[in-house]
């Protein structure tokens, strides 16, 4: 009885003692609720593993890439249609025509710019301000690299390095399909509502099965529906590859 007693007592002294295995760290993703002048709202989610951009407004594509190769596909679930290319390609067209919108360039030159920081969503941004042009953006981060090269190409916006928040221009002279003057008038690019830190899940950055390859990104950007309402929808995808040579991007 002694004994019994004796080992009962050192399993419960030592027991406070015993080291238990550290519960394994989820992976997380960030997820930007966001806003394009052009594109409408979007679900934006990033991560060091992949990218997925959810359309939620009228074109209703997703675009996805992922490491290591990130390709980047475009789907549809409506029209139950794909198209994928590189990289590489994605970054020389984008998701629409430079007609829509030319791009600026990924970095904003430092002179002229008036840079300061503060806190959105409990997250730094840095917000560089000059007589025309207004940029937040988020730094990285654990975020791979690859993903600001996507999402400049996606958006057509400056990225500095970072996630684009916010873009916001004045523009001047007159509208190439109006005639009227544009002088002091103010466009917002891009706009973020929400950030928000979700649990990463390679899911989000796969393509479902069943889906047709169609003949060219713009078809799967604009969808079927979206054509039929717009007769000129077409005209916005008329794109020239280097060297001159015509790429409709809506054939």
């Amino acid at each position: 009885m002694r004994a019994g007693k004796k080992l009962s007592f050192l399993l419960a002294f030592c027991l406070p003692f015993v080291q238990t295995s550290p519960a394994i760290a989820k992976e997380t993703a960030l997820q930007l609720d966001q806003t394009h002048s052009f594109m409408g709202r979007g679900l934006l989610t990033v991560s060091a593993k992949g990218v997925r951009l959810e359309n939620k407004d009228k074109l209703k594509f997703i675009l996805v890439a992922k490491a290591p190769d990130w390709r980047v596909t475009i789907y549809r679930n409506d029209d139950k249609t794909y198209f994928s290319e590189s990289l590489k390609d994605f970054e020389s067209t984008g998701l629409f025509s430079g007609f829509v919108m030319l791009p600026p360039g990924k970095h904003l030159r430092s002179t002229g710019f008036t840079r300061s920081s503060f806190n959105f969503c409990g997250r730094e941004v840095i917000r560089m301000t000059s007589r025309k042009t207004t940029l937040k953006y988020m730094p990285l981060g654990d975020v791979a690299p690859e993903v600001e090269s996507i999402v400049y190409a996606a958006y057509k916006t400056p990225t500095n390095g970072g996630l684009p928040l916010m873009y916001v221009k004045v523009h001047g002279g007159k509208d190439y399909t109006t005639g009227a003057s544009q002088e002091g008038h103010l466009e917002n690019i891009i706009a973020t509502s929400k950030i928000e830190t979700i649990e990463d899940n390679p899911k989000l950055y796969t393509v479902p099965s069943g889906l047709k390859l169609a003949k060219s990104l713009g078809l799967v950007f604009a969808g079927s529906s979206v054509r039929k309402d717009s007769v000129d929808f077409q005209n916005l995808f008329d794109m020239k590859l280097p060297g001159g040579r015509k790429l409709n991007r809506l054939d």
